[in-house]
């Protein structure tokens, strides 16, 4: 595939997002979620030295969301490439289904201004809504950031905001 033509700038904020081949379900249980999710917290402790940080998620049956924080122009391809070959390589296993799982290259978007920021961090927050019908207070694989706030006391939060197993 070609490179990207995108420069990622060190304390930006950036959407990233994929979905499975086919829209096919690869989140199948709570075991399949922790799985990814326990990823994520490790590739994000690898670059934590560069300041690399994630700052808020969704995850859903076929798809994620994640908005991060890079440390170096670097750190996003890395992660992203070792979070998804790395589920992929668990679910090609577990599945016994080889091959892709992926639709594709993630997507990504650079956060360019507070407007645009509040509108993907409310998105990330309730994409359950969106795709399941759920309450996203009800969906338990999403961060917790209070987006029924202030602008700044959800910056505050986006802040403040560790992820934990």
């Amino acid at each position: 595939m070609p490179r990207r033509n995108i420069v990622f700038i060190p304390g930006e904020y950036y959407h990233c997002f994929n979905r499975s081949k086919d829209k096919q379900t690869i989140f199948n249980n709570d075991k399949d979620f922790e799985r990814f999710y326990k990823e994520m917290l490790m590739f994000e402790e690898d670059l934590k030295k560069n300041w690399f940080r994630i700052k808020a998620y969704c995850i859903m049956p076929n798809h994620f969301h994640l908005l991060l924080s890079p440390g170096t122009e670097k750190d996003i391809p890395l992660f992203m490439q070792k979070l998804q070959q790395g589920y992929a390589k668990y679910y090609n296993i577990k599945y016994s289904s080889p091959g892709t799982i992926w639709q594709g290259r993630y997507k990504v978007k650079h956060i360019e201004n507070d407007s645009y920021m509040w509108t993907i961090v409310n998105y990330i927050q309730k994409n359950s809504e969106k795709h399941l019908w759920i309450s996203y207070r009800d969906w338990k694989y999403r961060s917790d950031i209070k987006i029924d706030s202030t602008y700044e006391d959800m910056m505050k939060d986006l802040d403040e905001n560790e992820l934990e197993i």
